[in-house]
């Protein structure tokens, strides 16, 4: 997985610096969230990696799949990476693609995992606190996971903020042992 993410890097950014300069960021993020979804099919990941299906057909597939609205840079974009056998890294690209994105735009996307459905005003306060905390805007990516108990764990880039009951409990256990 390291290995996908280190081959994607070149490629989300060589895109983003064309679409931040192009002033075409949201349909570059578009086209790529759509080619993620295209080549992480199933049965299209097979035809990709069938070598017996030609690199010119892959490549009318693709096309022919996302249709007449891409830019004559996106069309280039995929023929490039089915000429070096990289469609399979669209998803990695994207994901990297939308790094990018935020921190040119400065967002981070925090992710807020609690036991139970947050109401609106809790979000609102979480959203509130970590814009403060980071110094700049935040969207939140609300989940619900039972298994923590109760309480919040905010993940926001490599910071983690564990106030679950199952992180305390951690700790108490590490703490008697």
């Amino acid at each position: 997985m390291k290995e996908q993410a280190r081959l994607a890097r070149p490629y989300a950014t060589a895109v983003f610096r064309i679409a931040w300069q192009g002033d075409t960021v949201a349909e570059w993020s578009d086209l790529l969230r759509l080619l993620a979804v295209v080549v992480s099919d199933p049965l299209m990941r097979e035809v990709i990696v069938d070598p017996r299906v030609p690199r010119d057909t892959l490549l009318k597939l693709v096309l022919s799949i996302l249709g007449d609205g891409v830019s004559e840079q996106g069309r280039n974009f995929v023929h490039m990476l089915v000429e070096n056998q990289r469609l399979g890294l669209l998803p990695g690209i994207a994901e990297q693609f939308e790094a990018e994105r935020a921190r040119a735009q400065r967002r981070e996307t925090v992710e807020v995992r609690s036991a139970y459905p947050l109401g609106s005003e809790a979000e609102g306060a979480i959203a509130r606190t970590m814009r403060e905390r980071l110094g700049h805007e935040v969207d939140l990516e609300v989940k619900v996971d039972p298994s923590i108990i109760g309480g919040v764990v905010i993940r926001a880039g490599d910071r983690v903020i564990d106030g679950s009951v199952k992180g305390r409990l951690a700790q108490l256990a590490g703490a008697l042992a």
